[in-house]
């Protein structure tokens, strides 16, 4: 089955796939949809951006890679903060004794 790129999204058509990147998208209106970052900005034949769609700037720091680099730090910061502490608690019981 043959790619029609240049044409409006139909029912049960992918706005986004893993294969090819799409930078543009008509849409049937006349309008197109443009990648903007992470969004999309659709402006009218005329040229002129009508609307911008993407995360609210509430999400945002939800967004990728955010999360990742917390599950990240998480990963290698977790044995040495719990290595920290045994080491805290060997050298307190250690000391003098009660």
């Amino acid at each position: 089955m043959a790619l029609e790129r240049d044409r409006p999204l139909g029912p049960g058509d992918l706005l986004f796939s893993g294969t090819a990147r799409r930078e543009v998208f008509h849409c049937s209106d006349g309008s197109t949809l443009r990648r903007v970052g992470n969004g999309l900005e659709r402006v009218s034949p005329e040229g002129e951006v009508v609307a911008s769609y993407g995360t609210p700037w509430l999400l945002r720091p939800f967004v990728f890679p955010f999360p990742a680099l917390i599950a990240w730090v998480g990963f290698f910061a977790l044995p040495l903060w719990l290595k920290y502490r045994a080491w805290k608690a060997a050298r307190q019981g250690g000391g003098t004794p009660a």
